[in-house]
Order: C-alpha cells, then structure tokens, then sequence
C-alpha cells in the first residue's frame, strides 16, 4: 500500500541562506523542532531550499493529527513542558541568529516563530499569590517546624513546598493519595521566560478523588505555561480554575 505524504515547510529567515548556514546550526534547530512536533519517524527531509533557509518535510499522513494538536497547544500556551521548551529554545536560537521563521504546508501558517521579533523575557523574583497545587502526595517528613512535602502531578515532582507540624500530620494521612493544597505560593521567571516555584507554604488541604484528579489536569499544565505580562493576574485566574512549577 502506497504510504500517503503532505508537504511542510520551515522558512527560517535571518542571516543566514541555505549555503551558509552551518550545518551543525541547522540540525539543532531541526532537532528541536522534532522534539517540538514528535513523531520524527514520519517526518523526510527531501530538500532545502536556496535564499531563506526552508528545509523541506515529506510527513507521513498518520503523523498529520499530532502537528496540528501540537500546533493548537502551542498557540494556546497549553502544549506539554517538553514541547514549549522545545519552541523557546528555537526563538532564542532565532533571535541569535537575527531572524524569525513559520512552519507552513502549502502557503498556509502552522506554527509562527517571532524571534527576534518576540520582546526578550525578563527575569522576575518574588511574585506572591495565593493559590492551590493538585496531584498526589508522596512524601512528607522533616525535623524542622516546617514540614516539607512533596506532591507528584502528571508532568513532574513538586517540591519546596511546606506545612507546620500540626496541619502536616493531617495532610499525611492522605499519604499516596490525590490532593489539592491550599495556600501561598513564591514564583520567579528566568531569562528564557520559564516560570518557577520557589516555595509554596501550605495553610490548607482537600482531599481529591481520582476522577476529580483527572479533570484538574489542564490546571496542572497551567502551573509551567508561558505566562503573559501580568503574571498575578495570570495566578489568579489559576486559583479560581479559569484554566502548570518546582
């Protein structure tokens, strides 16, 4: 049986063309948009061409839904940790180079790359905001007053994260179990625009049900997505489920 094709392109406009980009540069820019699409499998460079650097993808049909689930999640600013450091790493790439790129099939845009169109991230520290965690406990202990925890959700382990002794013996009885913590949490931003936890101080718990853990996974993912310039606002909306951190 005849396998089926479609046809992408990556423009990669800056200051190199196809004849010197040096193709160490070009095969890292092209690794991280495997990591960032998946599925290299199906994906067959047949040629790049001259003048902007616009490699050239033959992709298998079956591998058609996932670029364009990838493609949503990336605008959307929901795409899994690996995917959006993938895409950031490429803009920073871009913007060293001096250039921006698209991904296209045909004349149509897929998945735009601003570079260094893209204002550079700004590192932030300090950012206080109520809020809740949500996954399923998985230690708790410590000899200092404030207990430390840690809470596993379905991209990574948290941890920073602390009780006092009193409410940490009640939280343990819920050891192996889903749970959501209430309370305070400290975020910062590095220089490539990813957020993190610095701690969060537990003042509150809920237990959860593995049904109610499911649905919360969207929330998850929230904690490390790409935060708009009003980072609280941003929380905020997190806290009260409008909608992903160490």
């Amino acid at each position: 049986m005849m396998v089926k094709y479609r046809e992408f392109r990556w423009k990669i406009d800056g200051a190199y063309t196809a004849e010197t980009m040096p193709l160490d540069r070009l095969m890292e820019y092209i690794k991280e948009l495997m990591t960032m699409l998946g599925s290299p499998q199906h994906f067959h460079l047949t040629q790049v061409v001259s003048a902007s650097t616009s490699p050239v993808f033959k992709v298998d049909e079956e591998a058609i839904p996932q670029i364009q689930t990838r493609a949503a999640q990336i605008r959307a600013g929901i795409a899994p940790l690996d995917v959006r450091r993938a895409y950031r790493k490429i803009n920073s790439m871009l913007r060293e180079d001096g250039g921006d790129a698209v991904f296209l099939e045909g004349a149509a845009e897929v998945i735009p790359f601003p570079g260094i169109r893209a204002p550079v991230p700004q590192a932030i520290t300090g950012i206080q905001q109520p809020g809740s965690l949500d996954g399923r406990l998985i230690s708790i202990g410590g000899k200092s007053e404030s207990v430390p925890l840690q809470l596993e959700t379905p991209e990574k382990v948290l941890t920073h994260i602390y009780a006092k002794r009193a409410l940490a013996k009640e939280i343990s009885k819920l050891l192996f179990e889903p749970i959501r913590l209430l309370g305070q949490g400290r975020w910062s931003r590095d220089e490539d625009g990813e957020w993190s936890m610095d701690r969060f101080t537990v003042h509150g718990f809920e237990p959860l049900g593995a049904d109610d853990l499911i649905s919360v996974v969207g929330s998850l993912k929230a904690v490390n997505a790409d935060w708009p310039d009003d980072p609280l606002a941003a929380l905020d909306a997190l806290r009260h489920g409008d909608s992903e951190s160490d």
